[in-house]
């Protein structure tokens, strides 16, 4: 077994007068404290911001300078051990890639085992080939350090889901169906199932489904029994005039008084039955006493 000895080994210690730099800057900056910029002391500014520039250059620069002096050791250490890795990985590789050779043929052992158990599972439970199509191989079962039992446990536990939502979606297409069935019953054009599968498979409610349904049923109703238009009105025929009877289509204005004297008046009315009839309803309607003494045909 190699282990590694240090030949030499000396912390990087970095050792300045960072006490007397830090109180001769503070002083010197307070000079620069209240400084306000105007028109008139712009050019003094600028030089005063040029100065403090170069002075924050100044440290900036050895402080980098002396990070990379003090850094190559570590450089140096770090190469070394990268070129040791990488003699150890020349040889490690071959053995490596023979390893996987052996552990792919085992994970696809196991991707056929997984593949046969589910095959039997979905033909115990009669998934249909919607839900069965979900059940794939999951990548924890070509783990090396899965067994069969835990496989065929946890595909057990899936195809058990798998089962309710499949019983599920059937009693929903049966209802669909049903109602389907019931609404044809009124119309002549039938609606089908293939008309509304796609909502179904989609997750609608069944009220939803059902809802959509029968407006399509109500339509086709509409359609096949459209509402029958109102009968247009019959011509009447315009009443024939009789000047005689003309100003008596009104009650009177003024009922008929008690204790005023009664006259009467004999008339001989020449017209057809119906200006005939106008007269005898004329009189009746303002309750005029009359005797019809005699009616014929006018030769």
């Amino acid at each position: 077994m190699l282990d590694f000895e240090i030949k030499q080994e000396t912390l990087p210690v970095i050792k300045i007068n960072f006490d007397e730099m830090k109180a001769a800057l503070s002083e010197k900056m307070e000079q620069y404290k209240g400084i306000i910029v105007t028109e008139e002391g712009l050019s003094t500014c600028k030089a005063d911001q040029k100065q403090l520039a170069g002075l924050r250059n100044k440290i900036d620069t050895f402080r980098k300078d002396k990070k990379k002096e003090m850094s190559e050791p570590i450089t140096q250490f770090e190469s070394q051990c990268k070129e040791l890795i990488s003699l150890v990985e020349k040889a490690e590789q071959p053995i490596k890639n023979g390893i996987k050779i052996f552990d792919d043929k085992k994970r696809e052992e196991k991707r056929q085992k997984a593949l046969e158990l589910i095959q039997e599972s979905v033909q115990a439970h009669e998934l249909n080939e919607k839900y069965a199509s979900k059940l794939t191989v999951l990548d924890k079962y070509m783990n090396l350090s899965a067994s069969v039992k835990s496989i065929k446990e946890d595909i057990e536990q899936r195809v058990y889901a798998l089962v309710q939502e499949q019983a599920k979606e059937e009693e929903i297409i049966q209802i669909v169906k049903t109602t389907i069935e019931n609404v044809n019953k009124e119309i002549n054009t039938p609606i089908k199932y293939e008309d509304f599968k796609n909502l179904v498979e989609r997750g609608y409610s069944v009220p939803e489904v059902i809802n959509r349904i029968n407006q399509m049923a109500e339509k086709i109703k509409l359609a096949e029994n459209p509402p029958k238009e109102a009968p247009q009105p019959t011509a009447v025929p315009e009443p024939v005039e009789v000047p005689t009877a003309q100003y008596y289509t009104k009650p009177l204005q003024e009922p008929i008084k008690v204790d005023e004297p009664l006259y009467f008046v004999s008339f001989k009315i020449t017209g057809n039955v119906h200006q005939t009839a106008a007269i005898g309803q004329f009189l009746r309607d303002n309750k005029i006493k009359y005797e019809v003494l005699n009616k014929g045909a006018v030769k």
